[in-house]
């Protein structure tokens, strides 16, 4: 079953093609799921759950959310089209990240529109089935969203080593403008709605800063070329059943 789920997720995340995260990296990916994991907690604790906060948190703000990530994606992809030395292979090279970005924002826009017609139509009145659709579809498809978003960029690191990290920049600076132009959020107690506000969109930027320096000084990746591909490796699942 672990397997048959991964292959239905593998096409959308990272080959790697040109070598895997440093163990820092891979750090600070896996701290950043787990503030995003604490503010979810936090902001359910504060407000609780009801038909129109679930409708919010759990499917209209991630959808938003890659909404968001879109323009930082492509400008940083830009960045890196502009500045590369072989613009035609590293815009081969942006083509998977590219189309994964495409695929995955119809997925959450076609799951937003389906969940608003379900959920408006018999929500009020069947709150009971529609927490069934969420917890068998929806919180699954957002998680992996999250999963795609917050941690690959739309499989960005096949793109070019420093991609992800020029996304979260750019997510980042989105972030803050969202901040100063409409104040923080009202899902969590102030001063928290503050400071996750804020400091979440700047924590990223700062950890970013880490990944780009780590990738430059200690495996000497620039963003001007693209590193040798490194072998594909075979993944080989046993099934269970």
């Amino acid at each position: 079953m672990r397997g048959r789920l991964w292959q239905l997720i593998r096409p959308l995340t990272p080959e790697y093609r040109f070598g895997r995260p440093a163990a820092l990296v891979k750090a600070l990916e896996w701290l950043r799921t787990g503030a995003a994991v604490w503010v979810v907690y936090q902001s359910v604790r504060y407000t609780g759950i009801d038909f129109e906060g679930t409708l919010n948190r759990f499917v209209f703000a991630p959808a938003i959310n890659a909404g968001f990530a879109i323009p930082a994606v492509v400008l940083a992809m830009a960045a890196v089209l502009a500045v590369a030395r072989d613009r035609r292979a590293q815009g081969r090279a942006l083509l998977l990240p590219a189309v994964t970005m495409v695929c995955v924002f119809l997925g959450v826009v076609a799951l937003a529109a389906t969940t608003l017609f379900i959920g408006w139509r018999m929500g009020h009145g069947y709150w009971s089935l529609w927490l069934i659709f969420l917890l068998l579809v929806g919180f699954p498809a957002v998680s992996v969203t999250g999963f795609l978003v917050v941690r690959h960029w739309f499989r960005a690191a096949d793109g070019h080593p420093m991609l992800p990290a020029l996304c979260a920049l750019g997510y980042a600076a989105t972030q803050v403008a969202v901040f100063v132009a409409y104040g923080p959020s009202q899902t969590l107690p102030s001063p928290w709605n503050v400071v996750v506000g804020l400091g979440s969109p700047l924590s990223l930027a700062a950890f970013a800063g880490v990944e780009l320096w780590v990738l430059h000084r200690w495996h000497g990746v620039s963003p001007r070329e693209l590193p040798p591909p490194v072998p594909r490796r075979v993944d080989v699942y046993r099934s269970t059943a």
